[in-house]
């Protein structure tokens, strides 16, 4: 995530050990599920809208709609609408897909808390185990919860959904989305974590969330604001019809080819600016 604090390179160590499920070239439907993967039953289908703001600013830097339908998240950037990334808790899986290289890969869930619990127990005899004990401090109230310390907190706003499913199925997109970031940023999880659970234990999805991380003089806050309606549209069911489409006719490739394709689309704009910027 932009601006965020520079941590230890710990996870970012433990990140290149990390082998997914896809490196193997299995296809996505071969995901297996994992034996300890808690499977909630499906609600009727929902979406949210998520603002990310950072510092003061007044305009949102990200945006991002999540469709919630059968048990699946699809998680569809505004910033950059070829890439969907869809939790599959049934199934044990995040798939990533790229509309413009017409490619997918398959992430196992299973293999990802395995790293993220490799991390947690590196993490106790590092210096990151102020992270570890933020994550152990969580208040709630009747309308709010907050977890963390003077390192790392998340404060929220709740809000109730119509159906209870609906906040366990927000904590799991929500988990696994925090895991897929952990293993590939080396951003600490573990009071997102804390906070995820703490949030789904009050039947509430968070409302407007605000995370504030301080290292020595600095401090970063980023505010996320999400905007939730408790029924899909018609355009909704169309995306998520599109998404079904693309798992059938994208090619699967390994979690290292696909992320490779990301960067070198972001990297190409900037070295055809440099081009110009030459002649």
């Amino acid at each position: 995530m932009s601006g965020r604090i520079a941590f230890s390179g710990m996870l970012m160590g433990l990140s290149a050990m990390f082998v997914p499920t896809s490196n193997r070239m299995l296809s996505v439907c071969d995901a297996q599920e994992a034996a300890s993967q808690t499977v909630v039953a499906p609600s009727a289908g929902f979406r949210v809208v998520t603002d990310v703001f950072f510092g003061t600013q007044k305009a949102p830097a990200q945006q991002s709609l999540t469709l919630f339908s059968a048990g699946v998240a699809y998680d569809i950037s505004f910033d950059d609408p070829n890439q969907i990334t869809m939790v599959d808790p049934q199934r044990s899986r995040i798939v990533l897909l790229n509309k413009a290289t017409k490619t997918q890969t398959a992430i196992d869930l299973g293999e990802l808390q395995q790293f993220i619990d490799s991390a947690r127990k590196a993490a106790e005899t590092s210096e990151l185990a102020s992270y570890l004990k933020g994550a152990d401090k969580i208040v709630v109230t009747d309308d709010s919860v907050s977890v963390g310390d003077s390192v790392m907190q998340y404060q929220t706003s709740l809000q109730k959904p119509r159906d209870p499913q609906m906040a366990q199925q927000y904590a799991q997109a929500a988990d696994a989305l925090i895991l897929l970031n952990g293993w590939r940023s080396g951003m600490p999880p573990f009071a997102r974590l804390s906070f995820n659970r703490a949030v789904a234990e009050q039947q509430a999805l968070p409302q407007e969330i605000t995370r504030t991380t301080s290292s020595g003089k600095q401090t970063i806050v980023v505010r996320s604001l999400l905007h939730t309606n408790w029924r899909l549209s018609k355009d909704d069911e169309r995306q998520i019809a599109e998404i079904g489409t693309m798992l059938v006719s994208f090619s699967p490739v390994t979690a290292p080819e696909f992320f490779a394709a990301i960067n070198n689309q972001a990297a190409a704009p900037k070295v055809a600016g440099q081009a110009r910027s030459q002649k």
